[in-house]
């Protein structure tokens, strides 16, 4: 059987806002373009190489702790306030991926990404007052995560699904 390739339109946003073991919220007209999954960075130690001058041999390295998740939300500027718009973090984000079947089912995926928000840092709002066009009002999140990103994928075992669990 071929592996799945997902497109955009497969994925459905939700979030906790009231934190984890709470109730879950559809995020319906949502978009989220891509997540970045800082690994940390290293640095290396040099010694000078006895062999010349002006010569180095590394001899060891550290490494930086990762930096924080970040994602962005895009959605539509409404009459009243969006959850996103009046929602004190922290709160659990996911965006869940399905071959078939509906969105709004939280439990309908193959593959879901789980984020830790802990900030809403920015919010851009755009296409306020235009002169001639109809463009729609929007509003883009910029929201920063505690790593590490977790990615959960149904695997089917003998008729039965079982999620797999990847700490990225």
């Amino acid at each position: 059987m071929a592996d799945h390739h997902f497109t955009g339109e497969e994925g459905a946003v939700w979030m906790q806002p009231d934190g984890a073991a709470t109730a879950m919220v559809f995020l319906g007209c949502h978009e989220v373009n891509s997540i970045d999954v800082p690994k940390g960075d290293w640095t290396p130690f040099f010694c000078t190489d006895p062999t010349g001058r002006g010569k180095f041999v590394a001899s060891g390295e550290t490494s930086a702790p990762p930096e924080a998740v970040t994602t962005q939300i895009l959605e539509d500027v409404l009459k009243s306030l969006s959850y996103l718009e009046k929602q004190p973090c922290p709160f659990v984000l996911y965006i869940n991926l399905h071959c078939s079947g509906r969105a709004d089912i939280f439990t309908n995926y193959e593959r879901t990404y789980i984020l830790d928000v802990r900030k809403i840092t920015t919010s851009t709002y755009e296409n306020v007052a235009l002169r001639d066009t109809s463009e729609r009002s929007t509003v883009t999140h910029d929201v920063s995560a505690s790593p590490p990103l977790i990615i959960v994928v149904d695997v089917t075992a003998m008729s039965q699904t079982l999620p797999q669990i990847t700490v990225v």
